[in-house]
This record gives C-alpha cells, structure tokens and sequence, in this order.
C-alpha cells in the first residue's frame, strides 16, 4: 500500500558544514523534530559534496539519506525545506517539488556593511529565489515585516512566523562543582562576578559598547570585582572592539575571552554569570538572550530589531549606544540580589513560552496544507 504522507527532503546542507551558528542550532533542534512526525514521510537530502557526511547524520537523525537528483527531483520527494541557501537549480526547475524556505534576517540587504559582498550578494539571491508558490517561514514577526518590505510582491499569507526557542539542554545549573568547571576550562577566575556576553566577534554584535559599559561601571564603582566573560568564535571587522580593549587600559585584565564555548558547557556558563549582555544592533531573532532566561540569568538587552519581540519585558532592554544606561544596570544587579531574582524568575517563565514543538508543529502543519493545495494546483 502507498505511502499517502508527503515526502519531506529536508535539506542538511547546514548541519554538514557543521559550524554551529544559530542557524546550525535551528536545524539540530528542528530537524529531528519534523523526521519523527508521523505527518510525513522524511528523508535527508545530501549535496554531492556533503555525501561523505551522510552516514553519521543518518545515524543521528535516523533518516533514510538521499543524494541529490539530477533529474525529476519528484521522483523522490513532494516537499524540500531549505534551512539556508538558494536550492539546486534541478529542484527549483521541478514545478512538482513544493519548495519551502527558512528566512532568518535582512541584515545583509539592510545593512550590507556588516557582511563581506559575497556573503550579501549570496543572501541576496535567497530572497529572490522566492516565488508565489514559495512555502516562507521567518522567525520572528520582525524578520516577516522585513522581507514583505523587500518583497512586497510576496503574500503576507505565505509567510509564516516560527518563534525558535531555547532548547531543553538550557536550564539553570545549581551545580557548583559544574560551574567551578567550566570556569576553569575557560579562563574564568574563581570567585568573581561575571557579566557575560555570547556572540560570535564581529562588528554587528557592537561588543566594544559592551566593553565600554563594563570600563564605565569599573570607573564609577573602583571597588567592584565585576569582570566581563565574551564568548563566541571570532569573526570579522574587529577594529572597534580591539580598540575599545585599548582604552579599558587597567581594567583589560577584567576581560576574559573564552573563544568558542562547547554546548555542554552553557549552561553552567549562563547560570554562573551576574547577568547576560546582549547589545546587538540588529537580530533575526536573538536566541543568546533566551537562552540566558532559560538558565535563570537577568538579561539586558538592545532594544532594536527583534530584540524585544524575545524578550519582551523580561529584561531591561535599552539602546545599543547606551553606555552608561547599561553600567547603571550592571551597578543595579550587583547591588541587588532582589533585582536579580525578579528578573531570574520573570525570565525563566518567558523562556517558557518557547519550545522546538510548538515550532515543529506550526511547521508540520503549514507544510501539510501548502502541500494539499500544491497537488490540487492546475499545472503549469
């Protein structure tokens, strides 16, 4: 008897490349999520330089492992969800493949002086790729107000908003011997207060206003032991941050740089720190700062962008650009253990309204009925 569940090519490009950016994390929590669907009938679709991948994510998925067709793509699936990148020209060439797409941000088009022109013209052909037939899912309310600006062309019905989520492996650590651990395997002195900040280091992320913030509270309050934790792989533009490092002068000691931080290791990295620092100047979403409230630490954040769609009043959100807004919150958490603990809790239960389920099941059945009413298309 056939099959009458829709065939889901799920496309691993992202989770081959294996570089663990907040688009790598949607595929690992969703993908999983959508294989296990009784909805569908999924499969993993390969490009043929990520074939030699394929075994061990067939393994970790447990999915059946598809190459790429040359020809007829479906022959061997109804619908290709691409977590990133413009699909293969046979794919998109196949009016039989309903093709469904993850749009994250406008940041390269908006603000191309944060990416390299490669990188900008290649987000460019992505959201030109899309069509009326197009199955577009954005992450946050601002992100879909972004792309119909864009592309004002596009339905407002065929884009649909999947709020991601901080995933179960984020929760608050009350283990000290965990957190004495991880700051030990990090560089981070024992016994000190920590305001950490996530990211990976480029200019986007305006980290040397995190920095500056640090430097003003230090001058304020020379008492304080306060020091400043920044996490992430390095990126690129770095001449504000390096040079915000060169006027913290005395307190340069206070900063400490982990580098790329294993996911094993984040939640003792989140739980132990004072507070979380996110100043970003532009977000998709912002998972870092959910993540955070996940674990049970006070966020302050930027409040542009998609920032405060996260967060909403569960942190004290200010301008990217206030320096000494953000000292005077720092100064405010170390003072008071109150504060701290009516934004721990208000957190945790924001954190909550997110989860990977509900965001598998919006996908699953906005898929399901694009997909209905795809087969019942007139052809051509």
């Amino acid at each position: 008897m056939l099959d009458p569940r829709p065939r889901l090519a799920l496309d691993t490009y992202v989770l081959a490349q294996g570089i663990k950016t907040g688009v790598y994390r949607v595929c690992d929590e969703l993908f999983p999520l959508l294989v296990r669907s009784d909805r569908f009938d999924s499969r993993l679709y390969f490009r043929a330089h990520d074939s030699a991948k394929a075994p061990r994510l067939r393994k970790r998925l447990n999915a059946p492992a598809h190459s790429a067709p040359v020809q007829h793509p479906s022959a061997d699936a109804d619908i290709l969800l691409s977590p990133f990148g413009v699909a293969p020209s046979e794919w998109l060439l196949d009016d039989h493949v309903l093709h469904a797409h993850i749009v994250y941000d406008l940041i390269a088009i908006k603000h191309p002086e944060y990416f390299s022109k490669e990188g900008a013209a290649e987000v460019r052909r992505i959201m030109d790729s899309l069509n009326e037939h197009t199955v577009v899912f954005a992450i946050s309310e601002f992100t879909k107000k972004d792309l119909l600006a864009y592309r004002p062309d596009l339905n407002p019905r065929q884009v649909t908003v999947i709020p991601l989520a901080a995933g179960p492996r984020f929760r608050p650590c009350e283990d000290p011997a965990a957190r004495a651990g991880v700051r030990a395997k990090y560089g981070i002195p024992q016994g000190v207060p920590y305001v950490l900040s996530l990211a990976t280091l480029e200019i986007r992320k305006n980290l040397d206003k995190v920095v500056h913030a640090l430097v003003s509270h230090l001058e304020q309050n020379p008492e304080s032991d306060l020091h400043l934790v920044l996490s992430g792989m390095s990126g690129w533009k770095l001449e504000q941050l390096h040079s915000a490092f060169a006027v913290a002068k005395r307190w340069r000691h206070r900063i400490v740089l982990t580098g790329f931080v294993e996911d094993a290791d984040l939640s003792a990295l989140y739980s132990d720190a004072l507070c979380f620092v996110y100043l970003s100047r532009y977000e998709g979403f912002g998972l870092p700062p959910l993540e955070a409230m996940a674990c049970g630490t006070p966020v302050i954040c930027a409040d542009n962008s998609s920032l405060p769609e996260v967060v909403g009043q569960a942190g004290l959100l200010f301008d990217a650009n206030d320096v000494q807004g953000v000292a005077h919150a720092m100064q405010q958490l170390a003072a008071s253990p109150a504060l701290r603990q009516e934004l721990a809790d208000t957190g945790l239960d924001r954190a909550g309204l997110f989860n990977w389920e509900r965001c598998a099941d919006i996908v699953t059945e906005t898929l399901v009925a694009a997909h209905t009413r795809h087969v019942q298309r007139p052809a051509g």
